[in-house]
């Protein structure tokens, strides 16, 4: 049923899309475990190596796993493209190399 909905093939190539755009970014590299904060509200986050986590805290202080991000998926696109502001937590999961 997955592959009913799901066009993987699609997927792949918007991954590739998204690594040969970051080509015109800045790209950074952080160690497993880490907390990323982005201070800049114009960005969007391309993940090129490693496994990004999108996570929220509860007002009680646990955190809950939105999203993992792989390779070619991105960040902060609806914040850019419709203002505001993220109020997520982005953590490594394994080292990181991201635009």
């Amino acid at each position: 049923m997955y592959s009913d909905w799901f066009d993987q093939e699609r997927q792949n190539r918007m991954r590739q899309f998204f690594i040969n755009l970051s080509k015109e970014g800045i790209i950074k590299n952080y160690n497993k475990n880490k907390i990323i904060e982005i201070n800049d509200e114009e960005y969007i986050v391309i993940v090129l190596e490693g496994i990004l986590s999108v996570e929220i805290v509860s007002s009680m202080g646990n955190e809950k796993l939105l999203y993992v991000l792989r390779p070619g998926e991105i960040y902060g696109e609806m914040s850019y493209f419709c203002g505001g502001k993220c109020i997520t937590i982005l953590k490594t999961k394994r080292n990181l190399k991201y635009h």
